[in-house]
């Protein structure tokens, strides 16, 4: 491995740990990726199982604020959801512009935050408007 992959390999393990420390990530991811031991393959399907359970979340809050908001502001959310996941899309596929072998993890990870503070975001319009 080049110097260069270890150090960008290195740099995303270590901003996946610091963002687990910053978010609400389930208990199991961090176990998940904690038993890892740095192995690409491993990293990924702990993201995988940690994005369907955040989009779970993320569907159990916006059809909980759908059913609770008046058809104006229904409306609004709906609007607001597609925007963000036009904007997730794109900010997706900007991480894997450069390619290589970092760029799945980088992808995975930066889906998995924008998602991770997507169900907050829900969560908080949940708490406050309904």
């Amino acid at each position: 491995m080049s110097v260069k992959k270890f150090a960008l390999a290195l740099t995303l393990g270590l901003s996946l740990v610091s963002l687990n420390a910053h978010a609400d990530y389930s208990q199991d991811y961090e176990k998940c990726l904690e038993a890892t031991n740095g192995v690409t393959a491993d990293m990924l399907n702990c993201m995988t199982l940690e994005e369907e359970r955040q989009d779970a979340m993320l569907n159990v809050y916006y059809k909980q604020l759908m059913r609770g908001l008046d058809p104006e502001h229904a409306n609004l959310l709906k609007e607001a959801q597609r925007a963000w996941i036009k904007y997730r899309d794109a900010r997706v596929n900007l991480a894997g512009y450069d390619g290589g072998s970092m760029a799945v993890l980088n992808v995975g990870s930066i889906n998995l935050e924008m998602l991770v503070k997507r169900v907050d975001e829900l969560k908080q319009m949940c708490d406050n408007y309904l």
